[in-house]
């Protein structure tokens, strides 16, 4: 085994400067006044298109502010404000990880303004108000309006720069832009739009190979469509590249979708076009993809849901079959304490495709998710995945020595456990195998969040991890502390080390450590500035790294 030899006086300096930022973070809440916190409310009502909550003007909501979901201690979506009332707001969805419901919580920074900065005229903040009558709960009055036109989303700049202190001296420049935007309603008409764009120049001391030359422009267009639909119409039409939630397998494509309301509860789907080449992002109808699905929605948001779709794919390269696979997927929400999630895929195998596999049939996918909330402080999450090799056009006259038809499988569980309003503790731990291994490699980590801890207005992350795997052990703990300078910055340090110890007498074990400062600064309500700089030191990936990003949420 190759010993790993680390000089003092660097490994020193490098601690010692994070020391000495950790120590002026920490000072700052001894000797200044302490950073107002976020405020929280609560989802009260959904419609189809608005979320309201229980905030208003009062509490320092303003039009144009972005709230923070979160369920069981995690962040699960964002919304920004439309319209402000006394007491309450209105506001619409911009991500969205799972189904928001009322009772879930919305995390938000107080803006005080001043006369030259009203909220939202008079006439608009008495529309939407929560009223309290005879004591009962707050129900919500809902006058009937028209929508308005509506563009939303975030723009950013980026420029990351890498100084390769390692034996591969490998340096890089990679300017970037990423856009996203989400159009509501263009020109007053039912028409939407949605745009996931991300383009990167990338510019090298040194080629890495052919393929990778010194200098390398990439674009990835991930969403790029238009949509047609109305409330109450039972017809949606979405053409240009688009990702269809209840086929998930299919991934992107290029080309149409056609869903059909049959009723309050069913609804019929159609998809076609052509397959994006996966390196360039380029449209190749060459590569083709069809298929359709069947889905069933019932249940309410809050009380209890269920989501589910059957349907059938088929993906063709130059007229020739590449794969055809069913799917089946079940979404389940028993209110706020229980959920589950399962999806599966079933390849149909014919032609080719079943002489290579053996079998007309191949099950290549199934996952499952359940989340149970013991309590108000405690809950649960089990997963289990399953993947199988298949084969598709372009991998058909692979040798089989060279393309193995195993199966990769794997357990996981984890736990969130709230020990104060202020901490909170979770960890996971899991395996995966495969067919043809004889042991099952396990991972597991563990992380601890401190909200204001000691009283110093700042925030502490604790992280653990550890995988005993097919070749190394590893090791990767991990702290960072955070804290926040008025309303506009916040800075962070984070401080960890990586080690991988080969399972192998003759194999190599190599470790490494590394610091990072970061921050954030708010330009505008709309803009801000973030950086990070990072410095390695050991094995793995030695050197300086800088990430500037300028954002615009519109």
């Amino acid at each position: 085994m190759k010993p790993v030899v680390f000089t003092r006086g660097p490994r020193c300096m490098m601690w010692r400067l994070g020391l000495m930022v950790a120590v002026c973070l920490l000072a700052g809440g001894w000797s200044s006044p302490r950073a107002e916190t976020d405020d929280n409310a609560s989802i009260v009502y959904l419609s189809r298109t608005t979320v309201y909550v229980d905030k208003g003007e009062t509490d320092g909501v303003v039009v144009g502010a972005e709230l923070t979901i979160h369920r069981d201690g995690q962040q699960i979506g964002r919304i920004m404000v439309d319209f402000v009332a006394e007491h309450s707001a209105s506001c619409h969805i911009v991500t969205s990880d799972e189904p928001l419901a009322v009772g879930d919580l919305a995390r938000f920074t107080p803006v005080v303004l001043t006369a030259e900065e009203p909220s939202q005229e008079p006439d608009l903040q008495e529309r939407y108000r929560l009223e309290q009558e005879s004591g009962a709960a707050k129900q919500l009055t809902l006058p009937r309006r028209e929508e308005r036109s509506r563009l939303s989303g975030r723009a950013a700049l980026e420029l990351e720069y890498f100084a390769d202190a390692g034996d591969t001296d490998q340096d890089f420049r990679q300017p970037s832009l990423y856009l996203r935007l989400d159009g509501h309603r263009l020109g007053q008409k039912p028409i939407h739009m949605q745009l996931r764009l991300r383009s990167k120049y990338t510019q090298r001391s040194r080629a890495i190979d052919e393929e990778r030359p010194e200098t390398e422009w990439l674009h990835r267009l991930y969403q790029l469509n238009l949509a047609y639909y109305e409330p109450g119409k039972p017809i949606r039409l979405e053409i240009g590249r688009l990702y269809a939630r209840d086929l998930r397998g299919a991934g992107n494509w290029d080309g149409g979708l056609l869903e059909v309301r049959l009723g309050q509860r069913l609804r019929i789907g159609a998809l076609g076009g052509g397959m994006p080449d996966l390196t360039s992002s380029e449209p190749d109808f060459d590569q083709q993809q069809w298929g359709g699905y069947l889905t069933y929605v019932a249940g309410q948001r809050g009380n209890g849901t269920y989501r589910g779709t059957v349907g059938v794919v088929g993906q063709y390269s130059s007229g020739e079959v590449s794969r055809e696979f069913a799917v089946l997927a079940n979404e389940v929400s028993l209110g706020q304490r229980l959920g589950f999630y399962q999806n599966l895929e079933l390849d149909l195998n014919r032609d080719w495709r079943e002489e290579a596999a053996g079998e007309s049939r191949t099950l290549s996918r199934f996952n499952a998710m359940a989340r149970y909330k013991a309590s108000s402080i405690l809950s649960f999450n089990l997963g289990y995945d399953y993947y199988q090799n298949v084969r598709r056009a372009e991998t058909q006259d692979i040798p089989d020595s060279l393309f193995a038809d195993t199966a990769l499988r794997g357990l996981r569980l984890g736990t969130r456990v709230r020990l104060a309003s202020n901490l909170r503790l979770g960890g996971r731990i899991g395996y995966r195998d495969r067919d043809d291994e004889d042991k099952r490699p396990v991972y597991a980590n563990a992380d601890l969040g401190w909200g204001d801890w000691l009283g110093t207005g700042a925030d502490l992350q604790l992280h653990y991890a550890y995988a005993d795997g097919r070749y190394s052990e590893s090791h990767v703990p991990s702290v960072d502390v955070q804290r926040q300078f008025g309303r506009a910055v916040r800075l962070g340090l984070g401080l960890g080390s990586q080690s991988y110890d080969g399972l192998d007498p003759e194999s190599l074990s190599v470790e490494g450590q590394w610091f990072r400062l970061y921050g954030t600064y708010l330009v505008t309500r709309r803009a801000d500035l973030q950086w990070i700089y990072s410095h390695a030191s050991g094995d793995i990936a030695p050197g300086s790294r800088v990430l500037l990003r300028l954002g615009y949420r519109l």
